[in-house]
């Protein structure tokens, strides 16, 4: 697993979306923090599980952060469209 799966796995529990939906916006996330590179770092199985589950106690305060930046907005309507194609 990578950095980067970790964070969709987290985005996707967070939102309640799958990571089909918000890949896009943790591709954003990642260039805008500057972290393309070390989102791509492999972790070993147990770095993987132990910042899965620090990050999936972060959930509420996670969820809450994407509904006050409207991003939650932006991903109903992103799935919206999945679903109508």
């Amino acid at each position: 697993m990578t950095n980067r799966d970790v964070f969709l796995q987290i985005l996707s529990e967070a939102s309640g979306y799958g990571p089909e939906i918000v890949q896009g916006y943790a591709d954003i996330c990642f260039k805008i923090f500057g972290i393309n590179k070390k989102a791509d770092h492999s972790l070993s199985p147990e770095e993987s599980r132990k910042l899965l589950l620090e990050l999936r106690n972060e959930i509420p305060a996670i969820r809450q952060q994407l509904i006050t930046s409207g991003i939650m907005a932006e991903l109903k309507l992103a799935a919206a469209k999945v679903t109508v194609h």
